[in-house]
């Protein structure tokens, strides 16, 4: 079975009593921790409770008044770090800011297929595609005059328009005249345009736009604005949306991603992997590395930011989320750094299995992805345990994994399973609500 979990309650009762079992609460220590001093209010204000609940397969319960709480006050919510791809989690994300402001994404970019190619050939340049739709996810919506902006970023170039419509779109966007621009309020209107004439003064006559996201092409601009460097270019574009959290990239490079297979096969390019616009990959990931080009094998590494090291040290918890196991997940972990940074924080460091079938993991069952999870962190740290690396793994009660729960490997190593209900009402997806509300539970309960 699995085992008891734990979970956090706003009650200032001494014990809990429901359905004839008793649960023992104490006042958390949170508050005394070092974070920044409005969170450390917010929990010495709200009397934050940790309750252990003492009964075998109790579920990790998610108390409302938490949550309503925090709704009220999400800029006093936990700080997290969250790896993640640029699409799984992002339902997630576009819930959780309503929970709190201080979620740092990091996201990779390897993207070497679709519209994205077309920028990083033209260009030299990393994958902007995820960045940017994550920053739409933390966007602010309810602010006047910043629909028109989410709604700018958001628009794509249909992939099949026919060249006459292209061509009439093309002058509205270069010549400011396109509903979509003149939509925005200024002073934002100019600083869009600016960014997109530097984009078009820079594009390769040739360069194909169909297909292509206007947020990208606003981005791109922002880039080569910003002398080609990642951060700044993503924190204007955060200021632009009004962004509710922070979203950067693992690796500011002109990087892919290459792995081995099991059959000794070398895939080169992350568009090979995924099984969406090349054939599935027919044999199991044995490595995956940080490549320089698409020609051929040429492997290199890279250095974890300060920030994002930085980032790691202070936060609460540290997510590894659903997607794309390998391409989003395990290719977040390999910059030199990351794995230390992630094993010497005391922050707990949960991980969410995927449901359903990811073509990268090949019928890999939960206790091999766990593995191998572990045994990425543990490259960069090889005096690690496997607690270190993961404390926690979120389940949904309902789901039968591919292998079962290994509730024995779990309790060995000391990782605690967080049985709940996860799944939406009508959806074999995660819901993103509840999901929220457990990341948000096991931050606070972290003392």
């Amino acid at each position: 079975m699995i085992p008891a979990m734990s979970s956090v309650h706003l009650s200032r009762g001494n014990a809990l009593h429901e359905g004839g079992v008793c649960a023992v609460s104490h006042v958390s220590s949170l508050a005394m921790r070092s974070v920044p001093k409005k969170q450390a209010q917010l929990c010495d204000h709200f009397h934050v409770l940790r309750t252990i609940c003492a009964f075998e397969g109790a579920l990790f319960s998610m108390d409302r008044q938490l949550i309503a709480r925090l709704q009220r006050a999400p800029e006093l919510g936990p700080e997290m770090v969250i790896f993640s791809g640029g699409t799984a989690f992002n339902e997630t994300a576009r819930r959780l800011k309503h929970l709190t402001h201080h979620t740092t994404h990091l996201l990779t970019p390897f993207d070497s297929g679709g519209s994205s190619a077309s920028l990083r050939k033209a260009f030299h340049m990393p994958a902007v595609g995820d960045l940017r739709s994550r920053l739409m996810a933390l966007a602010d919506e309810t602010l006047s005059g910043h629909q028109a902006v989410v709604k700018l970023f958001q628009a794509r170039i249909p992939r099949t328009i026919d060249p006459p419509v292209l061509e009439i779109l093309m002058r509205g966007l270069v010549s400011g005249s396109d509903r979509l621009l003149t939509q925005i309020e200024e002073p934002i209107a100019s600083l869009v345009m600016r960014l997109l004439h530097r984009f078009f003064e820079s594009a390769p006559t040739d360069f194909d736009y169909r297909g292509a996201s206007l947020g990208n092409l606003v981005l791109t601009g922002a880039y080569l604005d910003h002398h080609c460097r990642m951060d700044p270019t993503a924190s204007l574009f955060s200021r632009l949306v009004k962004a509710t959290g922070t979203a950067r990239l693992s690796v500011d490079a002109n990087l892919h991603l290459g792995a081995v297979l099991d059959d000794g096969e070398t895939v080169i390019g992350q568009h090979r992997m995924t099984g969406k616009e090349a054939a599935p990959l027919v044999a199991p990931v044995r490595e995956l590395f940080i490549n320089r080009g698409l020609e051929r094998e040429s492997r290199t590494s890279v250095v974890a930011k300060h920030k994002v090291r930085q980032a790691i040290h202070c936060s609460q918890l540290i997510v590894f989320a659903q997607g794309s196991f390998y391409t989003s997940l395990v290719a977040n972990l390999l910059p030199v750094g990351l794995g230390s940074a992630i094993a010497e924080s005391s922050a707990p460091k949960v991980w969410i299995p995927n449901l359903g079938e990811d073509p990268e993991q090949l019928g890999m069952t939960v206790e091999a992805a766990l593995r191998t999870l572990i045994a990425t962190i543990q490259r960069d740290a090889s005096h690690a345990d496997p607690r270190d690396c993961v404390t926690h793994v979120v389940f949904d009660q309902s789901v039968a994994y591919r292998g079962g729960i290994p509730e024995a490997l779990l309790a060995h190593w000391g990782v605690q399973a967080v049985a709940t209900t996860l799944l939406g009402a009508e959806s074999a997806r995660y819901c993103p609500d509840r999901l929220s509300a457990i990341l948000c539970m096991l931050a606070l309960e972290n003392p």
